[in-house]
């Protein structure tokens, strides 16, 4: 079996535990497998929002990855964090552009979208409007103006709007 998802890195290719990393290359790790903080193997995530859980946004870099060999898959539910895998043997497939990492998004849906906003990763002005322009949603959109406009009453004006309180 194997799994293709993505794989966050710190700026000059390291994971947390500063093991380097390197596009085209394959990595093993012995021992059983298992997902978590304590736990072993090469984690990576099916959704590209959630890889941006386990690294400083600013300066990420993100690959498109398989992981294969054992595999341990690893689950959040109360932060909503799903299909998350700590594998043996993974493969960095390709460094992914912004350009691509914003088309990844833009293609995850509106959901994907809001949980790639609140990550902190730092957009440009265009980016912003891309995704604004894409979904057209007030749900995005007050998503955009409480995280990225640090409009702090954002959703308190959304739900007035929706006479909601």
């Amino acid at each position: 079996m194997e799994v293709k998802g993505y794989k966050a890195f710190n700026s000059d290719m390291t994971n947390n535990y500063g093991e380097k990393f390197e596009e085209g290359k394959t990595y093993h790790i012995d021992g059983p497998i298992s997902f978590g903080v304590h736990g072993n193997g090469f984690h990576m995530c099916k959704r590209i929002e959630d890889t941006f859980r386990y690294v400083d946004p600013v300066g990420v870099k993100v690959a498109k990855v398989v992981g294969f060999g054992d595999i341990g898959e690893g689950y959040d539910e109360y932060n909503g964090y799903f299909d998350m895998y700590s594998v043996s043997d993974i493969k960095i497939e390709k460094i992914m552009s912004r350009e691509e990492i914003i088309t990844e998004v833009l293609k995850g849906g509106r959901q994907s979208a809001v949980r790639f906003i609140i990550t902190g990763f730092t957009l440009t002005s265009e980016e912003v409007e891309q995704i604004r322009n894409h979904f057209d949603n007030p749900i995005v959109d007050t998503y955009i103006k409480y995280y990225i406009d640090n409009d702090k009453e954002a959703f308190k004006k959304e739900l007035i709007k929706r006479n909601k309180i």
